[in-house]
């Protein structure tokens, strides 16, 4: 049996594989992949496939990388497995996790700037660059065509009624909202894009708010400020981006950001399908771009995309509905379009929403509370509701699916997570740790070392030191020579004042010689910490 051991460090794509302990030869056909310092998810689909045409036997595979990229390998393992009738075995060698990893890049920046002897580290030129790096803002955009139940979902995902929820078309604008931490209730600035100006702003906004801003013709834009609870953005910018469906947009451009986010951002987008509605000629127009998206660059561009099947309630599992076959249904369609293999989450928004409001003793409408009633007993009777072990996450998602069971206060804690909901926030917070967070962190390094090399710090304290324990030397010198002569001289009072002179110069270029060494050892020591935030 052939031991395989993979590390994989996402912060610097280096990419070690080994058969044996020893490293591949260069003419084997996974050295190409080995040295193209792509992440791995951009080619992880063949990994296994390769290995297992060079080895030609089954093996063992040790991984050492983060936890998720681990879980992406696993899940590839398990599907090779299951097809090839194999018995590959993967075990995972640990290593720090990225919050920590961030969290130990933060204070190094805090301490840099506390206690750098180098006025250089302390310019506002870097002090903008880090912070722009680090708290640059996500974007997380929910798209979908009309009657997808999106704004119930947005709303469901902040925890309040905020977003107009209606039978038709509803947002005709885009809504950006930015996640505050702790932020009680909400804000929100109207723009009239065309001509550049504010033309409203409300300090504590309401859904009716919302109805007068998107009817106004001038309004193009809504910046929200609030809380968006299942984010902990202490680290960077959330922003969650309601985009109007090509359908019901009032202005082209509003169209085209649809379409440029799914293209050509780096955005996370959630696509909203209507259950019992699959198939609409805007879905077919949206999904070829998504096809498109999805096919630049590996499972990194397919985990891009969490497609949200929303109103899983509506269907009658009394009549003899199957949410399995709705499932599969929806799987179907997509393979339709070109997209196989893709990240479903059957959700009830209007549920997670309904749950959430009760949770936090939220004022319901008699409909509302109507609604409630029925969905709690139809989730209590029908297991095959229970929407979240349906969710494609990774085991470990579903382990905090089952944790958040587990540990469940009440009828409405259970209920929420039979929903679906958490598992698409589960989702969501995975993909930020596993590709925006990482991307964070070698940025904030690459700050770091780039700005010690532009400044050249590192040759300007050499050359110092060098000058300075030359000019020692010379002084160390000349005091020697000056004692052995000092007896010899007439005034040898005068001389040696002069040779008191001589010292207290040679005692300051030895003070600076050891200010410089301190220095040094301080910029090594600086510079070995930021380097070992991305070594494994």
């Amino acid at each position: 049996m052939k031991e395989i051991y993979i590390e994989y460090n996402p912060f610097t794509l280096e990419l070690i594989v080994k058969e044996d302990g020893e490293k591949f030869d260069t003419e084997s056909k996974i050295y190409e992949y080995i040295n193209s310092r792509k992440r791995l998810q951009f080619w992880l689909d063949k990994l296994i496939i390769i290995l297992y045409e060079n080895i030609n036997d089954t093996f063992n595979i040790t991984f050492k990388g983060t936890i998720l990229d681990y879980e992406d390998l696993q899940l590839e393992v398990e599907h090779f497995n299951k097809v090839n009738n194999t018995n590959i075995t993967l075990v995972h060698e640990q290593v720090r996790s990225v919050y920590d990893r961030l969290k130990e890049l933060k204070y190094l920046f805090s301490y840099m700037i506390d206690t750098a002897p180098f006025e250089e580290l302390k310019e506002e030129k870097i002090i903008e660059q880090f912070n722009e790096d680090i708290g640059k803002e996500f974007e997380l955009a929910v798209v979908a065509t009309m009657s997808s139940g999106k704004s119930t979902l947005l709303n469901a995902f902040l925890g309040r009624e905020l977003m107009p929820s209606k039978n038709q078309a509803c947002t005709a604008t885009i809504v950006r909202i930015r996640d505050v931490d702790g932020m009680e209730g909400a804000s929100a600035i109207c723009l009239d894009d065309k001509e550049n100006v504010v033309i409203n702003e409300v300090t504590d906004i309401t859904v009716e708010n919302m109805k007068e801003f998107n009817d106004n013709e001038k309004v193009s834009y809504i910046d929200i400020k609030t809380d968006i609870p299942f984010v902990s953005s202490h680290n960077f910018d959330v922003v969650l981006i309601d985009t109007p469906g090509p359908n019901n947009s009032r202005d082209e451009r509003h169209k085209e950001k649809t379409y440029k986010v799914i293209n050509e951002s780096n955005a996370l987008v959630l696509y909203v399908l209507n259950a019992t509605q699959l198939s609409t000629n805007d879905d077919n127009l949206l999904l070829s771009s998504v096809l498109r998206a999805m096919e630049k660059a590996g499972k990194q561009a397919k985990d891009r995309f969490l497609f949200v099947v929303n109103k899983i309630d509506a269907f009658d599992l009394e009549a003899g509905d199957s949410i399995e076959k709705v499932r599969e249904d929806v799987i179907s369609y997509l393979k339709s379009h070109g997209i196989v293999n893709p990240n479903i989450y059957l959700v009830s928004a209007q549920t997670a929403l309904i749950t959430k409001l009760k949770k936090k003793n939220d004022k319901l409408s008699i409909k509302q509370e109507g609604d409630f009633e029925i969905i709690k007993s139809l989730f209590e009777e029908f297991d095959e509701l229970h929407l979240s072990k349906y969710a494609s996450l990774s085991n470990r998602g579903h382990d905090k699916i089952n944790e958040m069971l587990k540990h469940a206060e009440d009828e409405l804690d259970t209920l929420l997570v039979h929903s679906g909901v958490p598992a698409v926030e589960i989702a969501i917070n995975d993909y930020l740790e596993k590709y925006v967070i990482t991307e964070k962190i070698r940025k904030g390094v690459n700050i770091f070392i780039g700005y010690i090399k532009e400044k050249n710090i590192e040759n300007n304290i050499a050359a110092a030191l060098l000058e300075n324990e030359m000019k020692l030397k010379k002084f160390n010198r000349r005091i020697s020579d000056e004692v052995k002569l000092v007896d010899k001289y007439d005034g040898i009072y005068e001389k040696l004042n002069v040779l008191r002179g001589i010292i207290r110069n040679a005692e300051s270029i030895e003070n600076r010689v050891k200010e410089i060494k301190i220095n040094k050892i301080w910029l090594d020591d600086f510079i070995d910490k930021v380097i070992n935030i991305i070594e494994l």
